[in-house]
């Protein structure tokens, strides 16, 4: 309970500067990214979309924005609040919501799809989520996952991965001079924090009702400038064969 709590109280913290960086990559990377997500899921006008940690609203306004009815779900009631203006900001009507996504209060087969992006790695119980994700979604509805393996480094050097030019977005928009120490020292007792992804999310996934899993990686050079697994994508339908 108390590692979840300094959880919320940390993405609390950092709000404001996480809606900064969210309305920088909408300009930015908006429109790239919404392609991949609703093309991959099947999204289209009046889809019900549920996205899991939503925060500050990146992937809720980009499916929004086309016609899908998404709701919003996070547990840092502060990020519900930047998420539930910059949907106004835009004119969007989204459905934010303070919950936890290892514990949610929607029925079985609510949502045509679900969505997390960056996530799951935060989670005290991710095992929980996925399974929440699947428990939602209506019998052949789509589920996707961005994540990746933040704070790996802390268990295996293999992980310490060469920064680039956009390893300063992070510091750019932090905003009241959140101490990013307080993530790693969360990070140490994180179980993802000690798992080689997306290898443990495909072994999650194959224990849920899930078929059609397609995962597609993305790797960076590590300080040894060996090219090693930094981030996933995961797409699976509930149900199948």
């Amino acid at each position: 309970m108390q590692l979840s709590e300094d959880i919320c109280r940390y993405w609390d913290m950092r709000s404001d500067g996480f809606s900064d960086a969210v309305l920088h990559e909408l300009g930015t990377r908006g429109e790239e990214v919404s392609r991949e997500v609703a093309g991959r899921l099947g999204v289209v006008p009046g889809s019900r979309v549920l996205d899991v940690g939503c925060g500050p609203g990146f992937l809720s306004i980009l499916l929004a924005q086309r016609g899908a009815s998404v709701t919003g779900i996070d547990m840092s009631e502060m990020m519900v609040r930047r998420a539930r203006e910059n949907a106004g900001n835009f004119g969007l009507d989204i459905d934010f919501r303070v919950m936890d996504a290892q514990k949610m209060d929607f029925r079985e087969g609510s949502f045509d799809a679900a969505v997390s992006r960056s996530v799951m790695w935060g989670l005290t119980e991710p095992e929980r989520a996925y399974s929440e994700m699947v428990r939602v979604l209506k019998a052949g509805g789509r589920g996707y996952v961005s994540d990746g393996n933040f704070y790996r480094r802390l268990f295996d050097p293999r992980y310490e991965f060469v920064r680039g030019e956009d390893a300063s977005g992070h510091e750019r928009f932090n905003r009241g001079g959140v101490d990013f120490g307080i993530m790693e020292r969360i990070a140490e007792d994180l179980p993802l924090s000690r798992a080689d992804r997306p290898q443990w999310d495909f072994g999650a996934l194959c224990q849920l009702d899930v078929s059609d899993i397609d995962v597609r990686i993305f790797r960076r050079p590590n300080v040894s400038g060996v090219r090693t697994i930094a981030g996933f994508s995961a797409v699976f339908s509930k149900g199948g064969n």
